[in-house]
């Protein structure tokens, strides 16, 4: 029977692609109000800040190597990770409703370093979750 373990590399694939995911949702206000409507027992801000951080243990991981993760790719981590760790302190304590984040500049300010990030993870897409990619 094979080893259902997957490799690192094959898991650093996988988190990448739930980091393109995020991205895509933060980028787009349009579908954060889809998905709230879709899960409404969840706080699309908190939910959101929190999917990013899932992903990530501080801004530039180091873990985060080729040929998962480019050169390009690893910059734009570090350049969008700056402008969470912004929104994630402004976001407020108590569940503020979508419609009241969405207003607020920080907010709009990661709507913007998000979609400009995505740009760069789109250049190659989503990986495979099953094959590790070659060297």
């Amino acid at each position: 029977m094979p080893d259902a373990t997957p490799t690192e590399r094959l898991v650093l694939q996988r988190i990448r692609n739930r980091m393109i995911e995020t991205l895509e949702m933060l980028a787009s206000f349009e579908e954060q109000r889809a998905y709230e409507k879709q899960v409404a027992i969840v706080n699309v801000p908190y939910e959101l800040i929190n999917s990013w951080e899932d992903c990530m243990d501080g801004p530039s991981p180091s873990h985060f190597i080729d040929p998962v993760f480019t050169n390009e790719e690893r910059s734009a981590i570090t350049a969008f990770h700056s402008e969470w760790d912004l929104a994630a302190s402004a976001l407020p304590d108590k569940n503020a409703p979508l419609s009241v984040v969405q207003a607020a500049p920080y907010w709009n300010r990661l709507r913007d370093a998000s979609a400009k990030a995505l740009v760069t993870f789109q250049k190659r897409g989503r990986l495979s979750e099953e094959v590790a990619i070659a060297e």
